[in-house]
């Protein structure tokens, strides 16, 4: 195999011990240098990767996207393609609030991402914001498919409360409600000491009421408006007279109409 010169050793430990040290900024102008004078050097990868790392800690996420493009398209072999890609695709995401586009752009490498490691280290995360990026673009489908995959394949991720609770917030918007039901009742099986419990269960509450059974939504949608210093308790005192009036309960609705 080949070897880096002298010279080009000389250089990436310059950049390396700058980016160790916390000097990204400088860091990341040695990079560019490096791979301006060595491009084909056996280093250039990881330095391509390590400018990308630079410019991601600096916030300058179209830059760092650029250069984790890179790695992805000229590197396949890279040890740390699999970082290169999910670095690559947060950066898009992180523009897409600026730049709508690029939660498409985000979406599209997270799917790339996974066909190339599909049981990968990062494929929780791959999958996650996949989701993300195509609820931002208004394509729930895809997104639930997403968020559903993480939860199935992956029950020790980290992100495992924050996609079931997506996924069952994205099946609502679907109308999909006994499957957002039974992703609520997930919930709070699992994550019980969760501060989004109440908002979950008030959610489930409109699952039930979606799904017929209006007289176990009323009592659920009392139980929550009776919670203290809930945000919602209002909304939820609402539906709980709406399930009454539903029932031909119309003295306990208006009761609670100027409760």
């Amino acid at each position: 195999p080949a070897k880096s010169s002298p010279e080009a050793q000389a250089t990436y430990s310059d950049a390396a011990g700058l980016q160790n040290g916390g000097s990204f900024e400088l860091a990341a102008e040695e990079w560019t240098k490096f791979l301006a004078k060595y491009p084909q050097d056996p280093l250039a990868a990881k330095a391509q990767y390590y400018l990308g790392v630079c410019q991601l800690q600096l916030k300058q996420y179209d830059k760092a996207a650029a250069a984790f493009a890179a790695v992805v398209k000229n590197h396949s072999k890279f040890e740390q393609l699999e970082d290169a890609y999910l670095n690559l695709g947060w950066c898009q995401y992180s523009q897409g609030a600026a730049d709508p586009k690029q939660f498409a752009a985000a979406a599209e490498t997270f799917t790339n991402m996974l066909k190339a490691f599909p049981m990968g280290k990062f494929t929780d995360q791959a999958l996650y914001f996949q989701g993300e990026a195509y609820y931002q673009l208004g394509q729930k489908e895809p997104a639930v498919a997403a968020y559903d995959a993480l939860v199935k394949g992956h029950e020790k991720s980290k992100l495992r409360a924050d996609a079931v609770y997506a996924l069952g917030v994205t099946q609502e918007e679907l109308k999909q409600w006994a499957e957002a039901g039974k992703t609520y009742d997930l919930f709070l099986k699992e994550f019980a000491e969760s501060p989004l419990v109440t908002e979950v269960r008030m959610r489930k509450a409109e699952t039930m009421l979606q799904t017929g059974n209006v007289a176990g939504a009323e009592a659920l949608f009392g139980e929550i408006a009776a919670i203290k210093g809930f945000a919602a308790a209002d909304h939820a005192l609402i539906r709980q007279a709406y399930c009454a009036t539903q029932q031909m309960k119309d003295a306990v609705a208006a009761a609670l109409a100027f409760f």
